[in-house]
């Protein structure tokens, strides 16, 4: 009974928040930011409220459309969890609805952490657009969050103000994280790592396209011998896609006549790989146009294009 009075009280207050479920599927927070940027300061301000809709999305406008306004309020809301908001809040829902404030409040008590969400991640895209480097700290608080609202804009501020001491937690997001989130962690960590080339290599071979190809665009920049060594590697190894990607790799460093000579002693040297030799033979003596197909089609394979 105790769970079912707590999932009703839930359901009422996401109502409350956000009408039906029908009426979710509409975007009310891009109508709401496009209309409070329309409005003066002072309206804004009167709309940041804990209990409505419009709230966190106030907030979110006069975080990044005027800053100025609540720099400090934003630092200090960050710092205790926007429990002042929250209490003044609170306070005039009780002027307007007296008595029957209280269990309006108590049923908001089951989404309380995903308001307090909105307004983190209105506060933290504030100062990834306007912040300085102190305020990373904010960021690395909420790196690892639990709504990825937050995670997402924590991840803003580190991008802009982050340093090698943020490379683990973005390693971390990079491996379970999906979509825009991996590819900027892994993007943001491979430029603030002290060994960018040990993620680089990680990332080539994880098995996952996107970073696999961000892994290679980086590895393929460089020339030092470490790198050489790497794709080497690849090329004695049993993943086919691999193999692949090491022949694309020194094709693009080696003469014709040097690609031969390679290319013979492989073959040459009895136990070897099927497709190294049919990629460098296709390479070497198949007519310009034909070889140039091949060249697109070996960075297809390589580099996970569709």
């Amino acid at each position: 009974m105790e769970g079912s009075t707590s999932e009703g009280a839930e359901s009422h207050a996401f109502t409350l928040l956000f009408g039906s479920q029908r009426e979710a599927k509409f975007d009310v927070d891009l109508v709401f930011l496009a209309f409070f940027n329309s409005q003066s300061i002072e309206k804004v301000l009167e709309a940041v409220d804990w209990y409505s809709v419009k709230g966190p999305i106030a907030y979110k406008c006069l975080a990044i459309n005027h800053y100025e306004v609540i720099a400090s309020q934003i630092r200090s809301d960050l710092d205790e969890g926007f429990r002042k908001l929250k209490d003044q809040s609170g306070e005039r829902l009780r002027k307007h609805f007296g008595e029957n404030s209280e269990k309006l409040i108590k049923s908001f008590e089951g989404v309380d952490d995903f308001i307090r969400s909105q307004f983190i991640e209105a506060g933290l895209l504030g100062l990834a657009q306007h912040g300085q480097p102190s305020d990373v700290g904010f960021a690395r608080q909420h790196l690892l969050a639990k709504y990825s609202s937050v995670k997402s804009a924590a991840l803003n501020l580190i991008v802009r103000f982050g340093d090698a001491d943020d490379v683990p937690a973005l390693i971390k997001i990079a491996r379970e994280s999906w979509g825009g989130e991996k590819q900027i962690a892994a993007a943001a960590a491979l430029r603030l790592a002290a060994r960018p080339f040990d993620f680089a290599c990680e990332l080539t071979t994880s098995g996952n396209n996107e970073l696999a190809q961000m892994g290679l665009t980086w590895l393929f920049a460089q020339n030092s011998e470490e790198v050489k060594v790497f794709f080497k590697g690849l090329l004695e190894g049993d993943e086919a896609e691999n193999r692949a990607r090491a022949v694309l790799f020194f094709s693009r460093r080696m003469t014709p006549e040097e690609m031969e000579q390679f290319l013979g002693k492989y073959h040459n040297r009895g136990a070897y790989y099927y497709n190294v030799v049919d990629w460098l033979d296709r390479l070497l003596y198949s007519p310009p146009l034909l070889r140039a197909m091949f060249i697109r089609k070996l960075e297809e394979s390589s580099m996970g294009s569709d």
